[in-house]
C-alpha cells in the first residue's frame, strides 16, 4: 500500500471520529428569588438569593418513577448580606415533569429541597434550556439543612417569587472540526501528487 493512500485511511478515520456528534451537554440551572433561614447561625429575613448549579445531560437519572435528577458538579451560592460560596454536600436539580414541578434537593433526603411549581415545566426533562419561569407568592417547598463553604444554610419554609431556569452551553459543532481538518488533508494530498 502506497504511504499516500495510508495516510488517507488515517486522516479519514480521525475526521469520521471528529464528526460524531456529541450526546450530552453541559447544562446550568440557576434559582434566584428570596429566602428567610439562617446561614452558619445567623438569621435572614427574605433577602435575595441566587443558586447556581452546573451539571451534564448525560447524568440525568430517574430515581423513581416520574421523578428525574440531574447530580451537580459544581454550585455557588449567593445570599444578600454574606459571602458567596457553595454547597459542600451532594445536590440534585429534579423535576416532576407531570406536575411541573422543579428545584432541587439533597439526593440522600429528599425532605430537604427548594421545588416550585408552573406550568412551564409540564413534560420537561432537564436537559434542554428552558424558563426562566417564576412560582409567585411561596413556593412550593423549602425546607431542609444544607451543608456550605459559608456553614449551614436552614430554610425556614419561606421561600418568595422563586425563579428557575436552565441554559444548554453552547459546544463547537463537531462536524465543522472534521469537515476542516478533511479538506485541508485533501489540499496537501493533492500537492503531493502533482508533485509526483
Amino acid at each position: 500500500m502506497r504511504n499516500s493512500t495510508r495516510v488517507f485511511l488515517a486522516w479519514s478515520f480521525l475526521a469520521s471520529f471528529l464528526t460524531v456528534p456529541l450526546a450530552a451537554e453541559s447544562i446550568t440551572y440557576t434559582m434566584t428569588g428570596t429566602l428567610t433561614g439562617t446561614l452558619d447561625g445567623t438569621p435572614f429575613f427574605d433577602k435575595a438569593f441566587t443558586f447556581v448549579f452546573d451539571a451534564n445531560t448525560a447524568d440525568i437519572t430517574s430515581p423513581d418513577p416520574g421523578v428525574l435528577f440531574d447530580e451537580a458538579s459544581s454550585t455557588s451560592i449567593s445570599i444578600a448580606g454574606f459571602s458567596a460560596g457553595d454547597f459542600t454536600q451532594g445536590i440534585a436539580v429534579a423535576a416532576v415533569p407531570s406536575l411541573g414541578r422543579v428545584g432541587f434537593a439533597d439526593p440522600s433526603n429528599t425532605d430537604e429541597s427548594l421545588v416550585i411549581e408552573n406550568s412551564g415545566f409540564d413534560g420537561w426533562n432537564l436537559a434542554t434550556t428552558v424558563g426562566p419561569f417564576e412560582e409567585s407568592g411561596a413556593a412550593l417547598g423549602s425546607t431542609g439543612d444544607f451543608s456550605t463553604s459559608l456553614g449551614t444554610l436552614v430554610f425556614f419554609g419561606g421561600a418568595e417569587n422563586v425563579s428557575f431556569s436552565a441554559t444548554v452551553a453552547a459546544v463547537p459543532e463537531p462536524a465543522t472540526i472534521g469537515l476542516i481538518a478533511l479538506s485541508l488533508f485533501g489540499i496537501a494530498l493533492r500537492r503531493r501528487m502533482l508533485r509526483g
